[in-house]
């Protein structure tokens, strides 16, 4: 309806029939006010259910809204899928989506239009083995989590994890918290093997004496992997291992069964999202630097990951680069590696604006 040029009452919008002249389902309805939205507005799928409930304000669309499954019948909500607010025409707070069950599955956190990044971080350093101390891994824990705070993540830290069921149960904490966040680092320093192309982390006071051992004690890569492969178009993942260091536990179960183990770690392939950084390429082992107080590759990193507007493919670039340069003037030339499977637009860990 118009009176005087403008609409004013119900309005009402159609889904195209395909035959001319006809109007097809309803797709929406609301009520105009000076050509103005104003008051409730409902979506429908073409089904004839409802897809959408929001609120408009002087044509802005303010307050809570709802949007839910298709139910496939007409009128007929079907369950939640996902409840938010807007303010002056903006998305802004908490939007949780939901599962068919009625279960939160995630929420999002938005200002003004404009999601907030969110970003997490795991972190473990283990070197109090029992018969097979490290010299540096809390310490590179330690300075991977100043790095990162710095960076504005949420840190989990642990430090010398001793049995596997400790190690599993800080993974999960983590891993239940991930998919809320849009960015997550997960960074390992301490001894971990591989048997069978499988790699595993170890824990500091089990015991390793064959491949037996290993498989019940240790911590599948695995674990951690499960908790990357949640399907968010938005989220990323950066796994860094820096655990290629030499070890006892490699002989001792290699002997165990013949050609089952091997030096360093194996390669993986890193879920949809996700790079997996390596302190030294596959097979081969890194030094834990008796001379200092941090890995050679957990010290470059530390700082090149707190370079401005450096993309985060480059930033481990550089890595490899120095970390190449540095340990072959100290004559053991190590050479780390990624496998990568990062989508989407450029990632920077730590970028700078300037306004225009």
């Amino acid at each position: 309806m118009y009176k005087d040029g403008l609409v004013q009452g119900e309005y009402l919008v159609f889904y195209d029939s395909g035959s001319e002249g006809e109007k097809g389902p309803l797709q929406a309805k609301g009520n105009c006010v000076n050509d103005l939205f104003e008051g409730k507005y409902t979506f429908y799928f073409e089904s004839g259910a409802i897809e959408q409930i929001r609120s408009y304000v002087n044509d802005e669309f303010n307050g809570e809204y709802e949007i839910y499954y298709d139910s496939g019948s007409k009128d007929v909500m079907g369950p939640i899928r996902e409840k938010g607010n807007a303010v002056n025409g903006y998305v802004d707070g908490r939007v949780e989506y939901y599962k068919r069950n009625g279960q939160i599955d995630y929420y999002e956190l938005w200002e003004d239009g404009n999601q907030i990044e969110r970003r997490i971080a795991l972190v473990i350093g283990n070197e109090n083995y029992i018969d097979n101390p490290l010299k540096n891994p809390v310490n590179d824990a330690n300075l991977i989590a100043e790095s990162l705070e710095k960076l504005n993540f949420e840190v989990l830290k642990y430090t010398n994890l001793a049995t596997e069921k400790e190690m599993e149960a800080a993974i999960k904490d983590f891993g239940l918290k991930r998919k809320n966040y849009e960015i997550a680092f997960i960074y390992y320093a301490g001894h971990a093997i591989q048997i069978d192309n499988k790699n595993f982390l170890l824990p500091t006071m089990e015991e390793y004496n064959d491949q037996y051992d290993l498989k019940q004690n240790a911590v599948s890569l695995q674990t951690i992997l499960q908790f990357l492969e949640y399907a968010r178009d938005d989220q990323l993942n950066f796994l860094v291992l820096d655990a290629c260091r030499d070890n006892r536990y490699e002989q001792r179960i290699s002997l165990s069964r013949s050609g089952s183990g091997g030096s360093g770690l194996a390669k993986v392939s890193p879920p949809s999202g996700s790079l997996i950084a390596f302190s030294t390429n596959a097979g081969e082992t890194a030094d834990d630097n008796q001379d200092g107080d941090n890995s050679i590759y957990t010290q470059v990193l530390a700082e090149k990951m707190l370079e401005e507007n450096v993309s985060i493919e480059q930033v481990f670039k550089n890595v490899r680069t120095d970390v190449q340069m540095i340990t072959k003037d100290m004559g053991r030339y190590q050479s780390p590696v990624e496998e990568n499977k990062l989508v989407g637009d450029v990632f920077y860990l730590n970028p700078t604006y300037v306004e225009e």
